[in-house]
């Protein structure tokens, strides 16, 4: 009988701290879902908007009306796209960052998935430190990418 009741105690605390887990956890749940636009961007996107040295890229061309926002932080960064147009199967976005000296270097490939056109999250990795190029460009590229841009741009800064 005591060993009964000792398993019983025992099942009640097991089940008093699941209880409170998942209270802790859904409030936590509640905390990071405050805004449609924390839930939209993740953390990414929302430690994004307090970096100075964004830069702002406006689309043109097939890409008329879009518009991006270009957080860096060293040599990796992410672009938040506003508006870009879902591309064919055949084709995909690559971005270049441009020196001053013109030199290009490629970065990252990427594609806009269906549905995605109102908000799409690109994480960019480049050779130097994203504050060292002064242009950044988008270009329309055949899947896999290009060594050099060979389309004209679909949004720069």
């Amino acid at each position: 009988m005591a060993t009964n009741l000792r398993r019983l105690g025992i099942a009640g605390i097991v089940l008093a701290a699941c209880l409170y887990t998942w209270q802790v956890a859904a409030a936590w749940t509640a905390a990071d879902n405050s805004s449609e636009d924390a839930i939209r961007l993740g953390m990414r996107g929302v430690l994004a908007g307090h970096n100075p040295e964004a830069r702002e890229l406006a689309g043109r061309g097939v890409a008329a009306g879009a518009s991006a926002t270009l957080y860096s932080g060293g040599s990796i960064g992410v672009l938040l796209l506003y508006g870009m147009p879902v591309l064919p199967p055949a084709q995909v976005y690559q971005m270049w960052s441009v020196d001053a000296s013109g030199q290009v270097d490629a970065s990252s490939i990427f594609r806009v998935p269906i549905g995605g056109q109102d908000l799409t999250i690109v994480d960019i990795r480049t050779l130097h430190a994203l504050n060292s190029y002064d242009r950044f460009i988008i270009t329309v590229e055949p899947p896999g990418g290009s060594l050099q841009p060979t389309s004209q741009p679909v949004m720069s800064n």
